[in-house]
């Protein structure tokens, strides 16, 4: 009952924020959606289905001062990235002059929002098509220029999507680095379904090269409090989030939560 309560909360937060990350005809939309849907949200107990309903339609989105248009295939990942701010609070910001790495870039939400912030972005999935349709929506927001587009796999020895991590290129994160020419990653954003936890645990030593990192963390492939633990030995000061955005000493719920880790 505990967890059911959290989830209307945090659905019915989205709901209120809404107007303000979004304009006005784009949360006309989704309303509309979610008066029609009721009797499946009651069953789904999730946006899921007016998501689905708002594919195909044009909509605009606010993230710390810059307009962002999408297809509304993309409502789902951004209400996590900017409605609820999943990756980004007061002081896990990006700056102008920032270079980006999102690993686990789907359809782009992330990586076109943090191509208009920052100064340049490496954008890393395992989904041809979901590239393709990031690069369709970069060109949209005018930042193709600033995001470097990569099919492949990080982390390939966990997580959900092994089988589909076997059909794509196999990808060193040091060796990612010096082919794309960074030195420096100003902000590391990861979502990779469970596979964070051999990106972490093994070869790890380009951490040193990291600022920050925001991280989905799915418990379901490894420990948590493990990967604190290695963050901490290299230097980061971190903090465990539920997905109620409540620090915790260890992330337990199947449903997953967030890693912030940001050097001292």
């Amino acid at each position: 009952m505990k967890n059911y309560i959290f989830k209307f909360y945090r659905m019915l937060k989205e709901l209120l924020v809404l107007p303000f990350r979004a304009d006005a005809k784009t949360t006309i939309f989704f309303y509309k959606a979610i008066l029609t849907s009721i009797p499946q949200i009651i069953r789904d107990k999730n946006f899921g289905v007016p998501h689905s309903k708002m594919r195909g339609k044009p909509c605009v989105f606010k993230f710390f001062g810059k307009k962002i248009l999408l297809d509304g295939v993309a409502f789902g990942y951004a209400g996590e990235i900017y409605i609820r701010k999943c990756y980004t609070h007061p002081s896990f910001t990006i700056q102008n002059d920032d270079t980006i790495v999102d690993l686990g870039a789907s359809i782009g939400p992330f990586s076109i929002a943090a191509a208009l912030l920052g100064k340049k972005v490496i954008a890393v999935d395992i989904n041809k098509e979901s590239l393709e349709k990031l690069k369709e929506q970069a060109k949209l927001n005018n930042c193709l220029d600033k995001i470097k587009i990569v099919l492949g796999a990080v982390g390939p020895n966990s997580g959900m999507c092994i089988d589909q991590i076997k059909k794509v290129p196999a990808l060193e994160f040091n060796q990612l680095l010096k082919e794309n020419n960074v030195s420096r990653v100003d902000f590391l954003k990861i979502d990779i379904e469970g596979s964070e936890f051999d990106l972490l645990e093994n070869n790890n030593g380009w951490l040193q090269k990291v600022k920050k990192i925001a991280m989905e963390v799915h418990p379901a492939y490894g420990n948590p409090k493990k990967l604190k633990e290695i963050l901490q030995g290299h230097g980061f000061n971190v903090d465990l989030k539920d997905l109620n955005g409540k620090i915790v000493d260890n992330i337990t719920d199947v449903a997953g939560g967030y890693l912030f880790a940001k050097r001292y």
